[in-house]
């Protein structure tokens, strides 16, 4: 585990990889035999010219009796090329819940019935002055499991193209003027964080020599 602000922070979820990660405090904590797990997630994120949107759903179970109020901490890749994180909605089970900015991420608050799950989404924007970006994935070692299931997709307009992606896709299909690519994983803990990069598609040119 990792401190951050004076919490031990330790991950969950459904589908991140930008990760979720459980605030371990006296109020609310995740503690060893507290029953929730962090076991799916589906991540879509959306590329424009030098901007992404990402919009992510997390899938949380409680295997206890008891009624679990967790503090969550989600994590933003933050850097020089990728600046403050825009725009950042949160819901639990389709309500909006509020949320508190820290460092490079945001906190809030979920409860978790007994025997039962929670369902977040958590929708951002970022921009990106190189055409890349990423998603943080491996902060789901910190919850000690791996993902039940995993899926992302990546949405790119006709004008761009995928130029690398750190994960194989599985396919690709067209909506109108968007490719979308795509992956899932099963009994997933990642090694590596969703960074990918993108470029304009690039002219067809015919390089012919006029004799006159």
């Amino acid at each position: 585990m990792s401190v951050r602000n004076g919490f031990v922070v330790g991950k969950i979820l459904f589908g991140v990889t930008v990760g979720l990660l459980i605030l371990n405090t006296s109020a609310h904590g995740l503690l060893p035999g507290s029953g929730v797990v962090f076991e799916r997630e589906h991540i879509k994120i959306f590329v424009s010219e030098g901007r992404v949107r990402v919009e992510g759903l997390y899938v949380f179970a409680n295997h206890s009796a008891t009624m679990r109020h967790e503090g969550l901490f989600y994590p933003f890749p933050i850097d020089s090329l990728h600046p403050e994180i825009e725009n950042v909605t949160v819901h639990i089970e389709g309500d909006t819940a509020s949320h508190q900015h820290v460092e490079d991420g945001i906190v809030f608050v979920v409860r978790v019935p007994g025997h039962g799950s929670a369902v977040i989404e958590v929708i951002y924007e970022q921009t990106c002055l190189d055409r890349s970006a990423c998603y943080i994935l491996t902060s789901t070692a910190f919850w000690d499991r791996p993902l039940e299931r995993a899926g992302f997709e990546i949405h790119v307009p006709g004008d761009f193209e995928l130029e690398w992606v750190a994960y194989d896709v599985d396919t690709v299909s067209v909506d109108r003027d968007t490719r979308i690519h795509e992956f899932v994983r099963t009994d997933f803990m990642p090694d590596k964080d969703l960074c990918f990069r993108w470029r304009h598609r690039r002219a067809r040119t015919e390089n012919k020599t006029d004799p006159y």
